[in-house]
């Protein structure tokens, strides 16, 4: 029963990171490519699709720790490359 919650959470979470990538502007989809793939995750996850950053760390297998690193870590990035 949980490992059909688990398989359907990703299927659900690999349809709403393509869904939200897809619908970016260009320019923005090029800044979001230079983030490493974990970055880029958290970022459309989180900003883009509204999940919460629990929901993002359940779904990515990772802390909800590291998704604040990797938000911020984009944040900063997404700041120079954008300028």
């Amino acid at each position: 029963m949980v490992k059909a919650r688990v398989v359907a959470e990703e299927s659900r979470l690999e349809m709403d990171l393509r869904f939200g990538y897809r619908y970016l502007t260009e320019s923005f989809q090029e800044a979001l490519d230079q983030l490493t793939e974990k970055q880029r995750q958290c970022m459309i996850l989180v900003v883009i699709m509204g999940y919460t950053q629990a929901e993002c760390a359940e779904g990515l297998w990772i802390t909800r720790e590291t998704v604040k690193d990797h938000l911020a870590a984009s944040i900063k990035k997404l700041s120079t490359i954008l300028q």
